[in-house]
């Protein structure tokens, strides 16, 4: 076996979390989002993220992994219930086109 090789009865380094020294990032967010429920970490990641991509809402769909459809509707569902929404970089929420 060459000398770089890891074979199983080799011990990890840093265990599960990484160097002690510092803290990994996922371990930091599940300290942000404790007690907080899925619904509302959900909202507060996509209007972050929102916020972070100028309101530019193709853009902040593409970084969190959604169509950008989806956004508009998690969007919509936000401002019905009173979180207020920054306006989109084209002034509102992108409309379908009529069915031809």
């Amino acid at each position: 076996m060459p000398p770089s090789a890891i074979t199983l009865s080799d011990p990890p380094r840093h265990g599960i979390r990484g160097p002690r020294s510092r803290e990994s990032g996922n371990v930091s967010q599940m300290r942000f989002y404790g007690g907080r429920n899925l619904a509302k970490a959900e909202r507060d990641l996509v209007l972050t993220t929102l916020k972070q991509c100028s309101n530019n809402r193709t853009q902040t769909a593409k970084v969190l992994g959604m169509a950008r459809s989806t956004l508009d509707k998690k969007l919509k569902q936000y401002a019905a219930s009173g979180v207020p929404i920054p306006p989109a970089q084209n002034g509102g929420f992108r409309e379908r086109a009529a069915p031809i």
